[in-house]
């Protein structure tokens, strides 16, 4: 096992973890913005393209024209294997300087909003904006707060999409999470705001970890 591939996994199995601060948080991703990428491909990771094949199977047509958020998009991961498929209308929300310079290099967004989702309120983006938001790994070490949920289902279009990739056990390790990471899903779905169109298992995430996909579609009658 290599020193790189060593290092790799020290900061992934950080990211399972909880920080104590968002500083502290944004102190990892300073420090592994440069190799994350190839940190990532040692890890095996398949989480971006299991994510963008799941978008992708409920757009077949005119790709072209669909509007998509990226939220803690990191260095672009998600947003190149989205490209791969024919998505060029691609936006990126994250709050690390260093991982977006590095995204940048990519050409894959159209544009970028450098800022968290806040843990009460909202973004600076508008109402009913894309036809999907994708997050892969953006909960993981509670980078994003509850809050998130709703955050994204503001933002999407009715009928639009809410595309999640992440490590299950996020929902039972990051305090934040537990016992209201799950209940709020379902009780958006109870209230009629979303429903649940595509649940995946894969065993094979990253670093021979399993991860799970969540698509939930917003109701077109959503107020």
């Amino acid at each position: 096992m290599s020193d790189q591939y060593e290092k790799a996994m020290k900061y992934y199995s950080w990211c399972l973890s909880c920080p104590s601060t968002h500083s502290e948080n944004q102190q990892l991703y300073d420090e592994w913005a440069e190799t994350y990428d190839k940190d990532h491909k040692l890890l095996e990771c398949n989480g971006p393209q299991y994510l963008a094949n799941a978008v992708a199977d409920f757009f077949p047509k005119h790709r072209q024209d669909i509007c998509i958020l990226d939220v803690a998009a990191g260095t672009g991961l998600v947003g190149i294997e989205l490209q791969k498929l024919g998505f060029c209308n691609i936006e990126s929300l994250e709050p690390n300087k260093n991982m977006i310079a590095i995204a940048k290099r990519k050409d894959v967004y159209r544009k970028y909003f450098e800022e968290n989702i806040p843990e009460t309120g909202s973004t600076n983006i508008g109402k009913d904006v894309y036809d999907v938001v994708v997050c892969r790994g953006g909960f993981g070490g509670g980078c994003l707060p509850i809050n998130s949920l709703s955050e994204m289902l503001r933002v999407t279009k009715p009928g639009g999409y809410v595309a999640l990739n992440t490590n299950p056990k996020t929902f039972d390790v990051v305090p934040m999470y537990v016992n209201t990471f799950v209940p709020l899903m379902k009780s958006l779905e109870e209230l009629g705001q979303w429903k649940k169109v595509k649940e995946e298992n894969h065993n094979n995430y990253i670093a021979g970890t399993t991860g799970i996909i969540l698509v939930f579609q917003k109701t077109p009658q959503h107020i």
